[in-house]
């Protein structure tokens, strides 16, 4: 059966909470067989999470692709991105997923909230831990619809907030107002 990827586009540090990651996929193992959970991107984590992965009974399910240049391919590859972090600014990572039209779950935390909508262009986690992660990636993987119609939504978000020209609409009238002018 073709496999279901789960991805995590993130700095492999402590503060990005892949650990709870591992943990839903171990939730997640027999309800959904095929899924297989892919980290893209390095850090000071890397080598726990391997061995957390080991220890999970994940080897075969969980994959650590480190730094990447294709992450615009590798997010039209994915079912779902999560970001389970316990502090954020502002993820391009999320921005990159949402203009992929893939269906996010991230941390409600830090800039996130700006740009995810919950259940409207994406799922966000109150609390990150692994049950919670779990419920919400089960439930993007059961309702495909639901999931589809995030994803539209969070592309359409991230056009219309976030792409080149939005950014210098937005710049444009900071100059104006810090000149003064109309």
């Amino acid at each position: 059966k073709n496999a279901i990827l789960i991805g995590q586009i993130s700095r492999l540090a402590p503060v990005k909470n892949a650990k709870a990651t591992l943990e839903a996929a171990k939730i997640l193992e027999n309800q959904f067989p095929n899924a297989h959970f892919v980290f893209v991107g390095d850090g000071e984590s890397r080598a726990r999470l391997g061995q957390l992965a080991g220890e999970l009974g994940l080897q075969n399910r969980a994959h650590f692709l480190g730094i990447r240049a294709d992450i615009a391919r590798l997010n039209l590859a994915f079912d779902c991105v999560v970001l389970p972090s316990f502090q954020e600014g502002t993820p391009v990572s999320i921005i990159e997923s949402l203009g992929a039209a893939r269906p996010v779950i991230a941390s409600n935390v830090g800039g996130v909230s700006r740009l995810i909508s919950h259940e409207k262009t994406g799922f966000l986690l109150e609390i990150p831990d692994a049950k919670n992660l779990a419920k919400a990636i089960s439930r993007v993987l059961n309702e495909s619809e639901t999931a589809q119609k995030c994803g539209e939504a969070g592309r359409e978000s991230v056009r219309k907030d976030w792409s080149l020209e939005a950014n210098l609409r937005r710049h444009r009238e900071i100059y104006r107002e810090v000149l003064g002018e109309k």
